[in-house]
């Protein structure tokens, strides 16, 4: 999962040069919902669906998010 997901949340060159462009077209595009095809948003709600699964009611920190977390720092 962490080979996958975090080169995608990595901003690309073509981000980039829209950030330096048009800041506010660069934010638009990272917070629009309705872009269903926006890899960033797919990559965001399969890291949240597959840490957010937990062994046990009692556990108030999913095991995958400790270990995805851990490999982020």
């Amino acid at each position: 999962m962490y080979e996958i997901s975090l080169p995608l949340m990595l901003i690309t060159q073509t981000e980039y040069n829209l950030w330096g462009e048009n800041p506010i077209e660069y934010v638009r595009m990272q917070v629009d919902q309705a872009n269903t095809l926006n890899p960033k948003n797919i990559v965001k709600i399969l890291v949240n669906s597959v840490c957010g699964i937990k062994t046990s009611k009692k556990q108030r920190v999913s095991q995958y998010l400790q270990n995805y977390l851990q490999v982020l720092a």
